[in-house]
């Protein structure tokens, strides 16, 4: 199952163009985005991006990405935890959304409600 068609002659998954691009592709082309960068949080990237694979399947389709399913489980996993582990995960999932839309394999949108893990900040919970 498969989401989205590239948009480019060949895309960061190494996709040739027209062909479709499964979360687990997606995933490792995002992580070689990041080592690419040298982005220091590729090991946080890493650990959260395989929890997701572990509960959808690498071969789910990229929309997932937009799924009440994935905001429950977030919400589930780390909604009471410190706020900085919560923002690390939250900006994982949003950094994969934003690298999937950039490589045309899920329709650009706007961030509320396309990506319902981003919940407005909770004051509380931060605190």
């Amino acid at each position: 199952m498969a989401t989205g068609t590239a948009a480019r002659a060949t895309d960061k998954s190494g996709a040739a163009y027209g062909t479709t691009v499964t979360l687990g592709q997606a995933a490792m082309a995002y992580l070689a985005e990041l080592a690419s960068l040298e982005s220091a949080g590729i090991a946080q990237a890493n650990a959260t991006l395989r929890m997701v694979l572990a509960l959808f399947g690498a071969d789910a389709e990229v929309r997932v990405l937009r799924s009440a399913a994935l905001a429950e489980w977030l919400a589930g996993a780390w909604g009471a935890s410190a706020a900085a582990l919560w923002d690390r995960n939250c900006e994982t999932l949003a950094g994969l959304t934003a690298f999937c839309e950039e490589q045309g394999w899920i329709p650009a949108a706007p961030a509320w409600p396309a990506r319902p893990w981003m919940p407005e900040p909770d004051v509380q919970r931060r605190a």
